[in-house]
C-alpha cells in the first residue's frame, strides 16, 4: 500500500495501480475486509485492519477517478466497520478521520464512476442517466454538510498552511471539485442536451466553478501542495475546461477566464522548479 501512495505521489499511475492491486489482495487474503473475531483478535489488531482496509478502499476510488482504472473491489466484500476515531487529546480532533472521511466519500465516487463509464455523450439516452446523477449529486451534498469542523471545505480566499489537518482539508475540497467535473462533464461536453430539471448551461457553470476552484486552491497553497508533484493532471484538467469555455464566450468574460487560467501557467513554472523529472512525467 505504501508503494502504490509512493508511485502515485510522484506521478506513477501504472506503478501505484500495480503496486494496489496487489495490496488489495493481499487484504483479501487476511481478510481485513470483513469484520475480524473480537473474542480472538486484539482492538488494537482490528482498529489497525480497519483503518488499513478503507485506507486501500479509498486510495483505489481515488485511483480510478484520476486515471480511469477499472474498480477492483466489490462493494459486498467491504463490510468492514469503519475504525474507531481516537481524539489528539492537545486539540480533540482526531487525523483517523480523515479516513472515514474519505472512505464515506468513496462509496459516493464508485456509483459515479459507473454512472459516467456508461454514459455515451452522442446518444440521445444520456437524458436518461440525469435522474441517477442527481442522485448521486445529492448524496455529494449530503457527505459534504456532515463534514467535521475541522474538515469543511473552505472559502477560496483563505490560505492553506502545514498542518496535517490543513492538508487534509485541502485534499477533501480539491477532490470533491474532481468528481464534480467528472461527473458533470459530460453533459456539458453535449451541448444541445436541455431536460426539464437539468441543462448542458447548468453543467457549464458547475464544471467552471469547480474548475476555477481547483486552480485557486492550488494557487493560494502554491509550494505545500505543490510538493506533490501529482497534482499536474488536475491542473491541466481544470485548465482545459476553463479554456474550452473561455473558447464560446464573449470578450468580456473571456479576457477574465483567461486570467485564471493563467494561474496554471504558473503553477506548472512552480512544479518544474520542484521535480527534476516533471517535463517527463507531463
Amino acid at each position: 500500500m505504501l508503494m502504490a501512495f509512493y508511485a502515485h505521489h510522484t506521478g506513477q499511475p501504472n506503478v501505484a495501480y500495480n503496486y494496489l492491486g496487489s495490496a488489495i489482495r493481499l487484504a483479501y487474503s487476511s481478510g481485513i475486509n470483513r469484520n475480524l473475531d473480537e473474542a480472538a483478535v486484539p482492538t488494537s489488531k482490528i482498529q489497525s485492519a480497519r483503518r488499513t482496509w478503507w485506507t486501500l478502499y479509498s486510495l483505489e476510488s481515488e485511483l480510478c477517478m484520476e486515471y480511469g482504472r477499472p474498480l477492483c473491489i466489490r462493494e459486498t466484500d467491504s463490510v468492514a466497520s469503519y475504525p474507531q476515531q481516537i481524539l489528539d487529546p492537545s486539540d480533540s480532533r482526531s487525523k483517523i478521520t480523515f479516513i472515514v472521511v474519505m472512505a464515506k466519500f468513496g462509496r459516493i465516487v464508485r456509483k459515479i464512476i459507473d454512472l459516467v463509464s456508461n454514459i455515451d455523450e452522442k446518444s440521445i439516452e444520456i437524458e436518461s442517466f440525469v435522474g441517477r446523477m442527481m442522485n448521486h449529486q445529492a448524496e455529494l451534498m449530503a457527505w459534504r454538510e456532515e463534514l467535521p469542523v475541522h474538515l469543511q471545505i473552505r472559502n477560496s480566499e483563505g490560505s492553506v498552511n502545514r498542518t496535517t489537518f490543513d492538508f487534509q482539508c485541502a485534499e477533501i475540497e480539491l477532490r470533491f471539485n474532481r468528481v464534480m467535473l467528472m461527473m458533470h462533464r459530460p453533459f456539458f461536453a453535449y451541448k444541445n442536451f436541455s431536460s426539464p430539471f437539468y441543462t448542458s448551461s447548468m453543467a457549464r457553470i458547475v464544471c467552471l466553478g469547480a474548475a476555477q476552484e481547483t486552480l485557486t486552491i492550488f494557487f493560494k497553497a502554491r509550494l505545500s501542495l505543490l510538493e506533490k508533484s501529482f497534482y499536474y493532471h488536475r491542473v491541466i484538467a481544470a485548465a482545459l475546461v476553463i479554456l474550452t469555455i473561455a473558447f464560446d464566450s464573449p470578450l468580456e468574460e473571456k479576457c477574465h477566464l483567461l486570467e485564471t487560467c493563467s494561474k496554471s501557467v504558473k503553477l506548472f513554472e512552480d512544479m518544474q522548479s520542484n521535480f527534476s523529472n516533471f517535463g517527463t512525467a507531463i
